[in-house]
């Protein structure tokens, strides 16, 4: 009884490890769990209806604005405030005047750590030259990482009715932000002291993404947690996108139209449970050994051998459902590159590629090369050659050619001596005709 129930509790662990986890019934209206490594998505909903992306816009800003910062070198250097760039700031703000002298850096941190709007705008004008300069920034960069949808009317995420996205655009929206080291480790930040100004005092900011910290009373901590944002208005609802690290695998996770319930920060639990999914449900699994045998095929113009062995020239692996069985699920699809294949052939020499399918997704592929040498015969290779000449259509058309004119030659020989042999005949007949006539006359007379 007792083994009866350990067999059980073994094929039951091992079921729980290896079973996928149920994708979470999130309380938001849209979300996007997107990997980095595999560059595409493993939960989605409703990632391509149109929405508005509130604070995510800020995600955009600071990229720009942490690329200007490196581009300068990572040195820092202070702004003075113009009143022209606090004119149309509306929403959060930090309190930003006309004629204060501030950090770059800092503007940066007030905008994705403080959610200062009135920053966004001052860092707009900075980096491209005035607002509107700014938005078409913005909204070029949208456009060459392939959000096609996303169109940018503000640097802030102030609403507007011309402002809008979908979380597909914003996961590589992300994934473009998540190259970007100095925007991760300012939007990593738990909480920041801006320094006094000549025309404030110190300013201090908490990030609105609780997953990083691990102190707060609602104890949303969630390790391996970095980076982006969070924010929320009442058209957009909450919003949140940041970046997990699951031993290597790097996730984008994003929701909108978040809800908050008193204490209860629904979006942020939705976020959570994205990740739990994510790293229940996902592994890199290799699904092509190196050196696999592939292909058995002739080989000619060799005496040593008559096969050729093709394998793998190396791994594939891919991000797959952790359920998946690789002999079942895996289809190999193999293009090869020769029809004949003739020695002499090196170890290492490409034939082929073979490539890994999941479904209709392409895994990934692998070229298909030589396991060893095949020596060739220099014998086999004249005869080959030989045999090849006479083969060749143009040889054999002259070959023909030249034996239907010797047919013809000797046809005409041939007639030409019966005709001569005929006349001969003929002459040799009419003189002896003559011959008799002749005969005749003399015995007449």
């Amino acid at each position: 009884m007792k083994r009866l129930l350990l067999l059980i509790l073994v094929i039951s662990a091992i079921l729980c490890v290896t079973a996928i986890a149920e994708a979470p019934a999130i309380d938001a209206k849209y979300g996007i769990v997107y990997n980095l490594e595999a560059d595409k998505p493993l939960f989605e909903k409703d990632v391509d209806s149109i929405i508005y992306p509130a604070s995510l816009t800020k995600i955009m800003t600071g990229l720009l604005a942490c690329e200007y910062y490196d581009a300068r070198g990572g040195n820092d250097f202070e702004v003075t405030v113009s009143e022209a760039s606090l004119e149309s700031v509306e929403g959060n703000k930090i309190g930003l005047k006309a004629g204060e002298t501030v950090s770059f850096y800092d503007l940066i941190v007030a905008v994705m750590v403080g959610s200062g709007n009135d920053a966004a705008y001052v860092i707009a004008e900075v980096v491209g030259g005035s607002l509107e300069g700014f938005i078409d920034m913005m909204n070029e960069r949208a456009l060459s990482v392939g959000a096609t949808h996303t169109t940018y009317s503000n640097p802030s995420g102030f609403h507007s009715s011309y402002m809008l996205t979908t979380l597909r655009d914003q996961a590589l929206i992300c994934a473009e932000a998540s190259e970007n080291n100095t925007l991760l480790k300012i939007s990593s930040l738990v909480d920041y002291t801006m320094p006094e100004t000549n025309l404030h005092k110190k300013r201090e900011f908490t990030n609105q993404n609780l997953l990083f910290d691990s102190s707060h009373w609602l104890r949303h901590y969630t390790p391996n947690t970095r980076g982006f944002n969070a924010g929320m208005t009442q058209q957009a609802g909450w919003c949140l996108a940041t970046l997990h690290d699951n031993d290597g695998l790097n996730n984008v996770v994003i929701v909108a139209g978040g809800s908050v319930e008193g204490f209860e920060y629904n979006y942020i639990n939705d976020v959570k449970a994205l990740i739990d999914y994510s790293k229940k449900s996902y592994a890199f699994t290799k699904v092509l050994d190196k050196g696999r045998i592939l292909h058995d095929v002739d080989v000619k113009l060799s005496e040593d051998k008559d096969r050729l062995i093709l394998t793998a020239k190396n791994d594939v692996s891919a991000l797959l459902p952790i359920d998946t069985e690789v002999n079942n699920d895996i289809r190999l699809e193999s293009e090869l590159f020769c029809e004949v294949y003739e020695a002499p052939i090196s170890e290492g020499d490409t034939f082929g590629v073979v490539r890994a399918y999941y479904g209709d997704e392409l895994l990934g592929e692998a070229e298909l090369v030589a396991l060893t040498d095949v020596k060739l015969s220099v014998k086999l290779l004249i005869l080959d050659r030989i045999k090849c000449f006479f083969e060749n259509v143009y040889v054999s058309a002259i070959f023909k050619l030249i034996g239907s004119l010797i047919f013809v030659f000797v046809v005409c020989v041939f007639i030409f001596v019966c005709v001569k042999r005929r006349r001969l005949r003929l002459k040799r007949m009419r003189a002896r005709a003559q011959g008799v006539t002749r005969a005749r006359k003399t015995v007449g007379k």
